[in-house]
């Protein structure tokens, strides 16, 4: 039987195995945390849970795959309405590929979310990638 999200980490607190208590290997969604703060997580190959990390880099990521949950959509099915294959869509919830401007707008549409933040998230991911400190984009619809 699977536990929730909050049991794993329960388990984990005490020191049991979060493998043993979780079950059969699954991806562990999102859990709410205080102050509109999201911790994502992903299942790794070891059966054990890796944090997406809290960075700029990570947001988009993690924004990516908050908007797909609340949109009740699996990454096939959100790969098969973007237009991507599964594994280009992976690539880009994991940090490993860069989302596009003009992708990130239409990709909102689909999700349902703001177009001008999924674009401003994207702009900010690429500036982050390329190491330039301190500069923030705010978009601003005319």
């Amino acid at each position: 039987m699977k536990k929730s999200i909050q049991e794993i980490v329960e388990a984990e607190e005490r020191g049991e195995d979060p493998a043993a208590v979780a079950g059969p290997p699954t991806r562990i969604r999102s859990q709410p945390a205080p102050e509109h703060a999201m911790t994502l997580y992903r299942r790794m190959p070891d059966g054990t849970r890796e944090e997406i990390p809290q960075t700029p880099v990570g947001l988009l990521a993690r924004s990516l795959m908050a908007a797909r949950d609340k949109a009740g959509l699996t990454l096939e099915a959100c790969a098969v309405q973007f237009g991507v294959s599964r594994q280009h869509l992976c690539d880009i919830e994991k940090g490993r590929r860069i989302l596009t401007v003009a992708r990130a707008w239409e990709w909102a549409k689909v999700l349902g979310e703001a177009p001008e933040h999924w674009a401003e998230l994207a702009l900010q991911d690429q500036i982050d990638r390329e190491g330039l400190k301190g500069l923030r984009i705010k978009i601003e619809v005319a």
